[in-house]
């Protein structure tokens, strides 16, 4: 039970105990629909910015593809996203590697940079937290004989964030993400060379420097993009998945799943690319324990408790626009109903105690 769960229990007998048609029971709902519609907004701007980061993502990813130019011309391939996810640590978003000289470059992506200091500063502690885990990422490619970062952002952050890795000596190269020219850029300076390949502030193959320099594109034409990551927010996984689920039992003539069929879905995924089964495994019992949880799935009446063997239907039958909607709706108005009413009840004790102080 998590922390809006126990408070919006708190809510609900707070509510029971005040007088029906009294002012404090008004006060109280109030600050609840006050709440709650807050909740709404900050739950649409979390799923906005996934979004956002999600494209940001896929599009540094694209150059690094199979059969890509800047792949076939200097070997840095596309080997997985969040290479470190599981290990306790917070992990770099993408990981790329050349298997000749044994580099892999590990990157952050950013859809924004609200405060430059803050992100450098979290940026240094996050390459100290997965340099320590390099026999991890080994496991994934093999002997790494070198280890880059790169924070990759919209090229309206670039200059400032550049600017500031520079200044506090941060090892880590620059991109910048262009969306509306399709190109991705490596920031540097005229005069940069070895002291900075030694900083980790440059990389160390000339070729992808050159490359990068002039504006890296795919080769590949348009191609479907990871449509989630497995940090992803439940609205964008729940999603997807939810609609292929439905596409898979109308083209079966089914109307419903198991936990394999959620695994096989994982599996096809560009996201879940060099993950471990154990790795889908967990990500499809989220995927089902959300969805049972925000009632867009419902097991059947009767089945075994092992998940493993329960039958589930997807709650509601529509159009798959209409099946979108409607998994993000019921989301946001479980999670938002669960933190308003939790605020809410806050809230009204602290202003109670303001108002009549201790007893």
């Amino acid at each position: 039970m998590s922390k809006f769960d126990d408070g919006a229990a708190s809510y609900d007998s707070l509510l029971r105990s005040l007088p029906k048609d009294g002012e404090e029971k008004k006060r109280l709902e109030k600050l609840f629909t006050q709440r709650r519609d807050e909740s709404k907004g900050v739950i649409r701007n979390s799923i906005a910015h996934d979004i956002s980061h999600l494209e940001i993502t896929n599009f540094s990813v694209e150059p690094f593809q199979v059969g890509s130019y800047l792949q076939s011309q200097t070997g840095y391939i596309f080997v997985r996203f969040e290479p470190l996810m599981g290990t306790g640590i917070k992990t770099f978003d993408v990981m790329i590697h050349n298997q000749d000289s044994r580099c892999t470059i590990l990157v952050e992506e950013k859809s924004s940079v609200a405060e430059v200091g803050r992100e450098a500063a979290d940026l240094v502690k996050k390459i100290d937290a997965n340099e320590s885990k390099k026999d991890e990422l080994e496991k994934l490619v093999g002997e790494i004989s070198r280890l880059e970062f790169a924070v990759c952002t919209p090229p309206a952050d670039s200059d400032k964030i550049f600017a500031e890795i520079r200044s506090r000596g941060v090892k880590s190269c620059v991109w910048s993400a262009d969306l509306w020219t399709r190109k991705l850029l490596l920031r540097r300076m005229p005069d940069d060379g070895a002291k900075e390949v030694k900083l980790g502030q440059l990389h160390g193959d000339a070729e992808l420097n050159s490359l990068m320099s002039a504006g890296a594109r795919s080769a590949k034409g348009p191609v479907r993009l990871a449509p989630y990551l497995p940090s992803s927010h439940p609205v964008v996984i729940l999603q997807d998945v939810t609609l292929h689920l439905a596409v898979e039992m109308e083209r079966e003539g089914k109307s419903d799943f198991k936990l394999a069929d959620v695994r096989t879905l994982l599996q096809r995924e560009k996201a879940m690319m060099n993950m471990s089964d154990d790795e889908i495994l967990k990500l499809a019992l989220r995927v089902l324990s959300e969805g049972e949880l925000i009632g867009i799935y419902e097991a059947e009446v009767g089945e075994s408790v092992e998940v493993a063997r329960k039958t589930y239907r997807i709650t509601k039958k529509t159009t798959l626009p209409g099946l979108e909607r409607f998994v993000e709706s019921q989301y946001i108005d479980l999670r938002a109903e669960k933190r308003g009413k939790a605020k809410a009840a806050e809230d009204y004790m602290r202003e109670r105690g303001a108002k009549y102080g201790s007893l």
